[in-house]
């Protein structure tokens, strides 16, 4: 499928990449409102604190219904809806 809009994760959904250490993520959020996914670069230190930035990245907006986390252009993992705070945890890992 076609990934068509880009934005940089430096407003919530990414930290600061003053150490070095940090790794480069791919988001790949699927929102109900586009037919194509929106990608996101985010800096974080390791796959953990990709994850929780995915799952901030879902609470973002109702819309968000999924988040493809890639790094070096390698899907890592999947979080959906389901596993954002309060539900029950769904993670497909690649």
């Amino acid at each position: 499928a076609a990934r068509a809009s880009i934005t940089r994760g430096f407003w919530g959904c990414a930290e600061p990449c003053e150490s070095s250490g940090m790794h480069d993520f791919t988001f790949y959020i699927e929102d109900d409102r586009y037919k194509v996914a929106t990608l996101r670069l985010v800096s974080a230190r390791d796959a953990a604190r990709a994850r929780a930035l995915a799952l901030k990245c879902l609470a973002e907006s109702p819309h968000h219904l999924t988040v493809e986390v890639c790094e070096d252009g390698r899907l890592l993992f999947k979080v959906s809806r389901d596993e954002a705070p309060g539900s029950k945890a769904r993670t497909s890992v690649c």
